[in-house]
């Protein structure tokens, strides 16, 4: 590891702290990718089912308010437009039953639903009955038909109805459940990352500051030295980064000192020798 470049281990650490970052905000779009589906699935599926279910409701109690109607009255105009009313109700909870089956999300439902298709089949097939009997002027049997077989079926639609809706109100607080473990686990991971992150750039800085910091000290130890004409240190170089360029440069620099200071004292001593045998030449 000594001999990357200071250069690769500023990058490397740089690096590591960028895909720590990186995954750490990864992890939190997929937590809050999450959260959003949740509140998508509550706000444009279950809210829209359960309203869709509510009016549904609300048209049967209507349609039974009709019947009331068709069978209580004896005008032959006032029937006609209690039937001409209720083929427009049958068409309006028509066009919500399209609407509400594709948000049908699970087996449960759609088998509660199925049961209230079942339900509202053979409701409307005794309507037609009761009708046909109220217009023929059966008072009496047209009433026993309101209060028979008719009653109990719109009484049992009318409980499917509630069930369909305790389905999606579970539903929707099995997503809010989730939505919530999305964000408790969001927190968590962001603060077991920013943990992570804190211990790896502080394990990285003491790293390169002791990679850097122990032969910066030699090398400036080592120029000390030499500078005050101390040309016997040691100069150890253990590295191929640029400090270890920088003692070898030194240990360079040391060696040419001394093979230059030695050439100094060679010629010196030759030139005092040379001096000596002039003066005793002259002195014989």
């Amino acid at each position: 590891m000594n001999n990357l470049k200071i250069s690769t281990r500023l990058s490397s650490a740089f690096a590591l702290l960028v895909i720590m970052l990186l995954a750490v905000a990864g992890v939190a779009a997929m937590q809050l990718s999450a959260m959003h589906q949740s509140t998508a699935r509550i706000t444009d599926n279950i809210l829209v089912s359960v309203q869709l279910i509510n009016r549904l409701n609300t048209d049967l109690a209507k349609a039974r308010l009709l019947e009331l109607r068709h069978v209580f009255n004896d005008g032959e105009s006032y029937k006609t437009n209690t039937e001409r009313e209720m083929q427009a109700l049958q068409a309006e909870m028509e066009e919500i039953k399209v609407d509400y089956e594709p948000l049908i999300n699970t087996p449960q439902e759609r088998s509660t639903y199925e049961s209230l298709l079942a339900q509202r089949e053979e409701y409307v097939g005794l309507m037609q009955t009761l009708f046909t009997t109220s217009r023929s002027g059966d008072t009496a049997r047209a009433r026993e038909l309101l209060g028979g077989r008719s009653l109990e079926l719109y009484n049992l639609s009318s409980k499917t109805l509630v069930d369909i809706i305790q389905i999606k109100k579970q539903e929707s607080a099995d997503e809010v459940a989730g939505a919530q473990r999305a964000y408790s686990n969001a927190l968590m991971i962001l603060f077991g990352s920013g943990v992570v992150a804190l211990v790896l750039a502080i394990a990285a800085a003491v790293w390169i500051i002791r990679s850097i910091q122990r032969p910066l000290h030699s090398a400036v130890s080592v120029a000390d030295r030499v500078a005050a004409g101390d040309l016997t240190a040691d100069i150890d170089v253990r590295s191929k980064d640029e400090l270890g360029m920088l003692l070898a440069s030194l240990k360079r620099m040391q060696e040419s000192l001394v093979s230059t200071v030695h050439t100094v004292r060679t010629g010196a001593d030759g030139c005092g020798r040379c001096r000596f045998c002039q003066q005793s030449n002259c002195n014989g």
